[in-house]
Formats: C-alpha cells, sequence, structure tokens
C-alpha cells in the first residue's frame, strides 16, 4: 500500500545544530539562558533553504537540566521563542523533553520516540517519515531517526564524541547545517 502522507519534515536537535554548545566547568551542558545562545553560523540561511524545497522545520530537544533543578521549562521556552525571533521564524515548532536520564516515567527523551508520537498524532499527521531528515550530533538523535525511518545527517561537533562516546552511524556526515542542506537539495535533485 503507498503512503498517503504528503508532509516531509527536517527534524533538528537544537544544541550542536543550531546553537553552540556549551560547557560548563567541563561539563557539556544544553543552553540554559538566553546569555548561553550562541546561534551558530550559516543556520538561518540553511533553514530559508529548507523551507523553499518545502521542508517543515520542527526542533526535538532534549533539555534535561529542567530535571536538574538548572532552568525552568519558562527558560526553555525564553530559549526558543529568542530563536524563533532571531532566526525569522522558519521553524515551525520546537519539542523538547525535560527529563533526566533514567527517569522511569519518561517516554521522549531521544532516542525513545515519545515526542514524535505526540507531534505526529497532534500537531502533524501527515508525516512522511520516509522522506524525512533527522540532523543531530549524537548517537540519540541518530537513533531516533532511525527508528522514525527518516534519512539521518550527523553534523560532527564537540558532543558528538564526548566523555568518549563513540561516534554514531548516520547515512550522511557533515560539518554544518549548510553542508546538509546540500545533500538534501542534491538528492530532491535542486
Amino acid at each position: 500500500m503507498i503512503s498517503t502522507k504528503t508532509q516531509q519534515v527536517v527534524f533538528l536537535d537544537r544544541d550542536g545544530i543550531l546553537v553552540d554548545v556549551v560547557f560548563d566547568g567541563g561539563r557539556l551542558v544544553t543552553c540554559r539562558n538566553i546569555k548561553e545562545v550562541s546561534i551558530l553560523n550559516g543556520v538561518k540561511e540553511a533553514l530559508v533553504g529548507f523551507k523553499k524545497a518545502g521542508y517543515i522545520l520542527l526542533v526535538v530537544t532534549n533539555q534535561p537540566n529542567i530535571a536538574r533543578g538548572e532552568m525552568t521549562k519558562d527558560d526553555t521556552e525564553k530559549i526558543h521563542n529568542h530563536l524563533k525571533y532571531n532566526l525569522g521564524l522558519p521553524i515551525d515548532n520546537f519539542y523538547y523533553c525535560p527529563h533526566d536520564d533514567g527517569e522511569a516515567e519518561c517516554d521522549c527523551k531521544k532516542p525513545k520516540l515519545g515526542m514524535a508520537t505526540r507531534l505526529a498524532k497532534e500537531d502533524f499527521p501527515d508525516i512522511n517519515f520516509s522522506k524525512s531528515y533527522m540532523i543531530g550530533d549524537r548517537s540519540g538523535d541518530m537513533e531516533f531517526g532511525r527508528q522514525l525511518g527518516c534519512s539521518t545527517i550527523l553534523i560532527s561537533t564537540a558532543a558528538t564524541t564526548w566523555g568518549g562516546a563513540v561516534k554514531p552511524q548516520a547515512d550522511y556526515e557533515v560539518s554544518n547545517l549548510s553542508e546538509a542542506l546540500s545533500i538534501i537539495l542534491n538528492r530532491l535533485n535542486i
């Protein structure tokens, strides 16, 4: 049976993909406030390119600092609103997991699929995952994309192999979001 789902999505991790990674006392953390947000070069132009190619742009991000008490959900919303404003609103929506590792009730921390299940059910029911992409810098991002049936694009950052992590397998590996856009446009023959 041929799928009638037509929406194509670029799923984007936030930290390391849209904004620079943050180190605090030798510890890798997500941005906890607007002062720590540094939008990476070329991000806005790449996002505009994805939109021109017809993609829905959804940020899916783990934010364990909420559970750790280092920031609040309101802080996260402020960061996302800041990004929407400074990127000219090309992002269609932000989804985040507020849980830390090992929280039994959590079904949303990537690579778990709770964020995708909810967004597909509530906001974007016509996503064609096989024609969509997951762009991230960590193994959880790549596994999340694979489980959804998306093509995966790894952007190698300081976080990719942080703490001795093994570089994850991905369909494509690039250095930045502009290179990811080039791969997708080439696949579309644009």
